[in-house]
């Protein structure tokens, strides 16, 4: 008795447990070869398991050993032919780089060759044949479960019409034989429609899990970020400062927090419109992002004032990041929302000291932003 191939799973078979270089040299380095080998690994044991069977069977008189060569001879061909395949590389400029529909029509031919040869498993063969379409009926295609199903019965037919024609004297009950290819005949195209329902249940599932993915990544993001500037929000801003703070403790490194206000935006509001200040707010925001290094965080903390956490960053270096950012704003051409609008910004800055949680942080730039909007705005104060 032969056994079919399988390719489903995703379990690691003993060829991942090698050492490294062994590993890149049994199975090569890209990720999906290295997959497919591990799949057509999965069915080595089941064909070894089969042919020690159909060994005993051998030593018990019920199988000829002309008839076990054969077979071991075909299974291990196969499975050679189709790791060579997998190998090489070739499989891989394939539409299914697994080569997963050519393995279970090559198992259902082992299975098929062995209700030929051995007649007194051919019970145990055409449950196996079963057997072959479920184990990979989720990764394969609606066509290609039918096309295996009816290809499965035509060898079937096949093998009967070769016992009809006296290919084989082995005493079997004819009548019997096709009446198991009859209910063969009845199953395995049932068998293909569950095949079929499955597979779209599946994809049913893959894409509702997809679309739940991005459903949880769009309430982060709205959890997380500003809905009017992209930046984040005040809830992401205290956590990221809580983590820096960790992270200083770990590591002793500095951080330099800053507070920002844009002078007189409730006067821009009040002349141009909330269409104007929103326009205001989302383009600080752009030029935030693009004048600040990638390491620092900007957030809007509230209305017109803003909270830049600048990790691993002096007082003077901080300043100087506050000063540049100034000017970017001041030269960007505000005329085109409306008529001699012009647009700056108040700072209040601190640095961490040993010892400081997050509330004296942003207290002490706080009082530092009021320093320096007391003393004439569009301008930046450390604590």
């Amino acid at each position: 008795m032969t056994v079919l191939s399988s390719t489903a799973g995703g379990a690691a078979s003993g060829l991942g447990e090698l050492p490294g270089g062994w590993r890149a040299a049994l199975m090569g380095r890209d990720r999906d070869q290295r997959r497919a080998i591990k799949r057509l690994g999965l069915a080595v044991p089941t064909y070894l398991v089969a042919h020690a069977l159909q060994a005993l069977a051998v030593q018990a008189g019920l199988m000829g050993p002309h008839e076990f060569l054969l077979l071991a001879g075909y299974s291990g061909a196969g499975l050679l032919v189709f790791y060579a395949a997998l190998r090489s590389g070739w499989s891989l400029r394939r539409k299914d780089p697994s080569l997963t529909f050519a393995q279970v029509l090559f198992g259902i031919s082992a299975v098929v060759l062995a209700y030929g040869l051995a007649p007194n498993t051919r019970s145990a063969a055409l449950l196996l044949l079963c057997l072959a379409l479920v184990f990979d009926m989720q990764r394969l295609e609606p066509r290609q479960i039918a096309a295996a199903a009816f290809g499965a019965l035509a060898m079937l037919a096949g093998t009967l019409a070769a016992m009809y024609a006296g290919w084989w004297s082995d005493g079997a009950d004819l009548r019997a034989e096709t009446l198991n290819i009859g209910m063969a005949a009845v199953l395995l195209p049932i068998l293909s429609a569950v095949g079929a329902q499955v597979r779209r249940v599946r994809l049913r599932q893959v894409a509702q899990k997809a679309e739940l993915a991005r459903t949880l990544e769009q309430l982060h993001e709205l959890s997380t970020r500003d809905g009017l500037t992209g930046l984040w929000n005040r809830r992401r801003a205290l956590d990221l400062l809580d983590e820096e703070l960790l992270r200083i403790r770990r590591t002793g490194r500095g951080l330099c927090v800053a507070l920002l206000d844009l002078d007189w935006f409730k006067h821009i509001n009040d002349r141009h419109g909330h269409a104007v200040g929103d326009a205001v707010l989302r383009e600080v925001a752009q030029i935030g992002r693009e004048t600040l290094r990638a390491t620092d965080a900007l957030a809007r903390w509230g209305g017109e004032e803003f909270l830049l956490l600048m990790p691993e960053t002096g007082t003077e270096q901080a300043m100087v990041a506050l000063s540049r950012l100034r000017s970017r704003i001041q030269a960007h051409d505000w005329a085109q929302h409306a008529a001699e609008l012009q647009v700056s910004f108040s700072a209040g800055l601190t640095d961490w000291r040993p010892g400081d949680a997050a509330a004296a942080l942003l207290e002490r730039a706080d009082h530092a932003l009021y320093q320096a909007k007391g003393a004439g705005r569009d301008r930046a104060y450390t604590a």
